[in-house]
């Protein structure tokens, strides 16, 4: 099944560049994600962590997430809506983390913007009942379930079982939630 979103694709491609830039560079220490007691004013951080990864496996993993899961989406919403509710809700919860976990020396991924969208599709099955619903045995529905039950179990450094995981993806699944309200009381999905 192929995804049309060109905003999603673009992520994918700064993921996978930023990725590729910081095996030949310490580009993760200026840009990584920071507990409040370790950001020091550098609060870009915040922004900046959700298109970082930790591992080869970290990135690969994200971006086929990424592709799969929005293939839901595809027609349904537009493209930079999609990106920017992913981006806002992704950094709102690396601000949310960085207070809930003051003392993090580093924290990076993609799955923050990953896990807002699960929070919007969710709404979307709530809110848009003229959308088609979100079909199990389909593509987009087996990597959904794949990224909540494997995303949480292992994390992009391969450590099985660390509560942060948990952690942030249940704040990114709240904000994802909280921007499709916001995006809804707009009036700009219905």
């Amino acid at each position: 099944m192929k995804n049309n979103i060109l905003s999603v694709k673009i992520i994918i491609g700064l993921w996978i560049l930023l990725y590729l830039i910081g095996r030949f560079t310490d580009i993760d220490k200026y840009l990584c994600g920071k507990g409040i007691n370790n950001i020091r004013g550098q609060y870009y951080r915040y922004f900046t962590a959700s298109f970082l990864h930790a591992s080869l496996f970290h990135v690969v993993a994200n971006s086929a997430i990424l592709y799969f899961i929005t293939i839901y989406l595809d027609g349904k919403l537009n493209g930079v809506a999609i990106a920017l509710l992913g981006i806002i809700a992704g950094t709102a919860t690396n601000v949310i983390f960085s207070f809930s976990s003051k003392n993090a020396e580093k924290s990076v991924g993609g799955s923050v913007i990953i896990f807002a969208i699960i929070g919007l599709m969710l709404m979307m099955q709530i809110i848009c009942k003229s959308y088609e619903p979100f079909k199990l045995g389909t593509i987009y529905a087996d990597w959904t379930i794949g990224a909540v039950v494997i995303g949480n179990i292992i994390n992009g450094q391969m450590r099985c079982f660390d509560f942060s995981n948990i952690k942030i993806h249940s704040i990114s699944f709240a904000m994802g939630i909280v921007m499709s309200l916001i995006y809804y009381a707009l009036h700009v999905i219905a």
